[in-house]
């Protein structure tokens, strides 16, 4: 009787060692849920886990491409590479810090160019150091990883952001 009871708990083990789609992280820590692929719909929004890792939504424009992993009930999105519209190029971190960095130099350069005894010198000094300081912030932003909770039941996708959720459904 022993040995048959430890028979079903070592093929109950590596069944659940082997289970694909699931549901949960299926023991995939850093990896990418099964249960999640697919395209998602609530209130004629689409979202789009795909199998490569990658993830699409009908609400934004295309100037990001954005890999998701899942560990756990955590889904976190981040945003890979951006789109520059004035060179028509997909940029990495490294390219886009770059690009915004000469941005920078540019706005100093014309900070630096002000005359101080015009009268509107502290409004434009302002205005650039604002730039500046706004450039450098959205450089940071662009590459945020969000962090944020879900579930997948049959066909519902349940994604909260803190207490704030939404409710998708398989398509």
């Amino acid at each position: 009787m022993n040995k048959s009871i430890l028979k079903v708990v070592g093929v109950v083990a590596v069944a659940a060692a082997l289970c694909v789609g699931c549901g949960g992280d299926n023991g995939v820590s850093g990896g990418i849920d099964p249960a999640i692929y697919g395209t998602w719909v609530s209130d004629g929004s689409t979202i789009t886990f795909n199998r490569d890792g990658t993830y699409s939504t009908s609400t934004s424009s295309t100037s990001a491409r954005i890999k998701y992993t899942t560990s756990g009930t955590n889904l976190t999105l981040t945003a890979t590479e951006v789109y520059d519209e004035k060179t028509g190029k997909w940029l990495n971190r490294e390219q886009y810090s770059k690009m915004v960095e000469d941005q920078i130099k540019d706005v100093e350069e014309k900070m630096n160019d002000l005359d101080p005894s015009s009268p509107n010198y502290e409004s434009y000094l302002s205005l650039y150091q604002n730039t500046i300081t706004t450039m450098r912030g959205l450089k940071d932003l662009a590459f945020v990883s969000v962090t944020y909770t879900y579930a997948v039941d049959g066909n519902t996708l349940t994604i909260c952001l803190g207490s704030s959720c939404a409710v998708w459904t398989k398509q």
